[in-house]
């Protein structure tokens, strides 16, 4: 009866555990996930605006939830449709940043006039949210070399 009690506690113990260490893995996914769209994002973000030859939206000086800008390739869009950051090159269609995993709860971009030596610049600012509720604030200042 002793070893029954015994051999009940270990595996009830054991499973406690198991469960937990499962339960942490995917918590730790959700956060390497929300980690690498971010990173794709703001890649996507730097690309754009490297070679910019001008900002049309927002205006100097003001935010907002989209970004305009002008290249060589044509223009280039930005929005924030719902809880998706979208992209459009040229006369294309807006497509889908973000993936289902992770989900933007605010996006900013600031447009930064030049002056005192510094070229004009983008602040880009969003919270992203994963599938457990945890959000992240990500910041990026991008300058535009002309």
């Amino acid at each position: 009866m002793i070893y029954l009690a015994l051999f009940s506690i270990i595996i009830g113990g054991s499973m406690i555990t198991a469960y937990s260490i499962i339960e942490n893995s995917d918590k730790t996914q959700a956060q390497v996930v929300l980690q690498e769209e971010a990173n794709f994002m703001l890649r996507k973000l730097d690309w754009a605006i490297t070679g910019s030859s001008s900002i049309t939206l927002p205006m100097v000086g003001s935010s907002g939830t989209g970004l305009e800008l002008t290249k060589s390739i044509g223009t280039i869009e930005f929005q924030l449709n719902g809880n998706k950051l979208q992209i459009k090159k040229g006369a294309g269609a807006f497509l889908d940043l973000n993936n289902a995993n992770v989900t933007i709860d605010s996006l900013f971009f600031a447009h930064v006039a030049g002056g005192g030596g510094k070229p004009e610049s983008v602040v880009t600012t969003f919270v992203l949210v994963d599938n457990y509720g945890h959000n992240q604030t990500f910041s990026q200042t991008k300058y535009l070399r002309k």
